[in-house]
C-alpha cells in the first residue's frame, strides 16, 4: 500500500513539475517597452499616426507593469493591481512559449464557450507579448513586454 501511495505522489510531484516548466524562464518582473508597444499599436490601428498614439498611450504605458509568477500573473495598471490564478501549460500555439490557463470555474463560463487561456509569445532581448485566446481586438495583445533585470 506504502509503495502505491509513494508511486502516486512521485507521478503527481512529477507532473507538477513538468506543467510548470514553460513558465520558469518567463517568471519575473515586466514593463511595457513603450516605443516598441506603440509601433504594434500603429500596426493594429491603422487610422492612427504614431504621432497621435504617442499622445494618448504613452504617460498610460509608462504606469504599466506585470508580474509572471508560476501560477499567475499580477498587473498594475491605472493605479490599480489585479491578480489573476493561471496553469501553465506547454503552448499549442505556432511560436508560442507558454499557454496559460485561466483558473475560471467551468460552471462560469456560457454553454459552449471554450475556457480562456493567454499565449507567451517570447521575442528577442527578454521581450515578450501575450495574446488573449478571446477576442481579435484587444490592445494589450499588442503590448511587448521587457523583463526587468
Amino acid at each position: 500500500m506504502r509503495t502505491i501511495i509513494s508511486s502516486l505522489l512521485f507521478v503527481f510531484v512529477l507532473s507538477t513539475g513538468f506543467s510548470q516548466s514553460c513558465i520558469q524562464k518567463h517568471i519575473g518582473e515586466y514593463k511595457v517597452d513603450t516605443e516598441k508597444t506603440i509601433d504594434a499599436l500603429v500596426k493594429a490601428n491603422p487610422e492612427k499616426t504614431k504621432e497621435e498614439l504617442s499622445k494618448e498611450v504613452s504617460g498610460f504605458l509608462q504606469k504599466v507593469s506585470m508580474e509572471i509568477k508560476s501560477d499567475g500573473l499580477k498587473i498594475t495598471m491605472m493605479g490599480r493591481t489585479n491578480e489573476i490564478t493561471v496553469t501553465p501549460v506547454d503552448s499549442k500555439k505556432e511560436g508560442g512559449s507558454c499557454d496559460l490557463n485561466l483558473d475560471v470555474p467551468l460552471e462560469q463560463l456560457p454553454d459552449g464557450v471554450e475556457p480562456p487561456f493567454l499565449t507567451i509569445y517570447q521575442n528577442e532581448n527578454n521581450r515578450l507579448m501575450i495574446k488573449s485566446s478571446v477576442g481579435t481586438n484587444n490592445d494589450m495583445d499588442n503590448y511587448i513586454w521587457t523583463k526587468i533585470e
